[in-house]
């Protein structure tokens, strides 16, 4: 090459170069190439890096937003629950209240004779029956139990007796293999523990 070379500059021109400087210019512009390559190279490796970052960041977003949207709609089931349960409650409450109030208007000696007959079908094979219940009940009751043993053909023997520590809506069956207390609020709670209900939750 002679003193005064042409070489391509980096701006892309030509330019003219002395001799001992052309070396350098070479030098130089492969190294720029080099940078240029290697920026190139970077710039797709953290293009990649970052895309994939992207994706592990906005998946582990997605997962974040799930778990909470889970966590959510478990609060709300278990406050929808509980609603429904103290609903149930409230229900039950309001049933035996209405039932109360109904039985209430009925003659005492009407529901102890109901509540005989009801609990006579318990004692279909027993020969001898005695049913005790307060005296102000007896007539009623052993009118009501005769009818129903002669309407149903039971070959049973009914004796019907007073007892004045019972309470007026008190009714006890016994047979020779069997004590039964049939009165109201036995049945009463007995259709209480029936209703349904749920135990509070926290």
């Amino acid at each position: 090459m002679s003193s005064m070379d042409r070489l391509s500059t980096l701006g892309g021109g030509s330019r003219i170069v002395r001799g001992p400087e052309v070396d350098i210019w070479q030098k130089a512009a492969l190294t720029l190439r080099k940078a240029q390559d290697l920026a190139s190279s970077e710039m797709s490796r953290g293009y990649s890096e970052g895309h994939e970052k992207g994706v592990r960041d906005g998946l582990a977003s997605v997962k974040e937003k799930k778990a909470a949207a889970a966590e959510q709609l478990a609060r709300t089931v278990a406050a929808v629950d509980r609603y429904l349960g103290s609903l149930e409650s409230d229900v039950a409450d309001l049933a035996m209240g209405i039932v109360r109030q109904v039985l209430g208007s009925f003659d005492d000696g009407d529901l102890v004779a109901r509540l005989a007959s009801e609990a006579l079908a318990n004692f279909r094979r027993a020969k001898h029956l005695k049913i005790t219940v307060h005296p102000d009940a007896c007539a009623k009751v052993r009118d009501a139990v005769s009818a129903l043993a002669e309407r149903e053909g039971l070959a049973v023997t009914i004796a019907v007796a007073g007892d004045p520590a019972l309470g007026t809506t008190d009714c006890r069956l016994a047979s020779d293999f069997a004590i039964v207390d049939a009165d109201l609020e036995t049945q009463l709670s007995a259709l209480a523990r029936a209703l349904p209900r749920r135990e509070a939750r926290g």
